[in-house]
């Protein structure tokens, strides 16, 4: 990493705080593949490729922090074995972690047949996700500091939810590749333990779990059968206890769950009943929220959005010249 001058004590702050380094005039780079190596360009200067291997890789990330780079270095059919490499900006490899490797520790994810591809979970691991089959997401959580094992998970829903820390997680389980409905016994997961069953055939989850910005709780939409309408919230903490379920005010299909403040909200669409134009076939739809407050749906106004962050000449710089370059696929920090 770069500092510009007089930047090292809020470095220093930054590092002891254990914060985001967005505090630190780090100067914007570009990281991203050429041919099979791991290239780095940076503002005014020549591309500048930090392997030499040869070997066949996925496209690096930048950590959160931007400190640190990792990928995957395939060594086998369709990225069955494989290792992740985390190295600084400078191509000092830090830690080298196999994937599906054979061994005590890594033999559950020799069965992994496609890597789908990695990032970061938080600024404390890194994420390898995969699939056995096309219904069910696996993934291997990775410490990059100890490079350990953290944990091997499978989900069988709409995909694992990760929390914004990098210390916390939920998958749905119970719902086997090719299992009927009513065999099937769909079941929240948070850190490793049940937090609810669902009765198979008569409730499934509809959505991706959603962790809280202050990742202290989680929450899944609920839907009637495996297709029918979205009809209920699970909210589940990560320290204990088992989830709570609420029923939402109305039944249906267009619906999305977020976060509002420590409160879970979603937004309906629904068809509005007095468009304020006459389009012949137009069905405008309109946004409704509810916000869930002690346990009560009360309606709420939409969210007031976040004021788009002020534009960047340095980045936009750099971005610009990655596209006359024919840059695919670049990780900015």
């Amino acid at each position: 990493m770069r500092i510009q001058p007089g930047s090292l004590a809020a470095l220093a702050v930054a590092l002891t705080m254990q914060s985001a380094v967005a505090a630190v005039d780090v100067v914007p780079a570009a990281v991203f593949l050429r041919g099979h190596e791991v290239c780095m360009l940076e503002e005014s200067a020549p591309i500048r490729c930090l392997t030499s291997d040869g070997a066949a890789k996925s496209p690096p990330k930048w950590a959160p922090d931007g400190q640190r780079i990792a990928y995957m270095q395939m060594s086998g059919l369709q990225g069955m074995f494989a290792q992740v490499v985390v190295m600084n900006d400078q191509g000092a490899v830090q830690r080298r972690m196999p994937i599906g490797a054979a061994g005590t520790d890594n033999e559950g994810y020799g069965m992994m047949t496609t890597v789908v591809g990695l990032r970061w979970f938080g600024t404390r691991r890194v994420v390898v996700e995969g699939h056995l089959n096309p219904s069910d997401s696996e993934y291997v959580i990775l410490d990059p500091v100890s490079g350990r094992t953290v944990a091997e998970i499978g989900d069988q829903s709409e995909g694992a939810g990760f929390s914004a820390d990098g210390m916390h997680w939920a998958v749905v389980s119970g719902v086997p590749h090719f299992t009927r409905a009513a065999a099937t016994t769909p079941t929240l997961e948070i850190d490793g333990r049940t937090v609810l069953r669902l009765k198979g055939g008569a409730e499934s989850f509809g959505s991706r779990p959603k962790w809280s910005d202050d990742a202290s709780q989680v929450a899944i939409l609920m839907q009637r059968g495996q297709d029918g309408p979205l009809t209920g919230l699970a909210v589940g903490r990560a320290a204990a206890g088992p989830a709570r379920v609420f029923r939402l005010p109305f039944a249906d299909t267009e619906v999305t769950l977020h976060w509002c403040g420590a409160e879970p909200c979603v937004m309906r669409k629904p068809v509005d009943p007095a468009p304020r134009t006459d389009l012949p076939g137009i069905r405008p739809l309109r946004a409704q929220w509810w916000r869930l407050r002690r346990g009560t749906w009360v309606p709420m106004s939409a969210p007031a959005r976040a004021a788009p962050p002020a534009p960047d000449a340095r980045r936009a710089e750099l971005v610009e010249q990655a596209r006359r370059l024919g840059v695919v696929d670049a990780d900015f920090r």
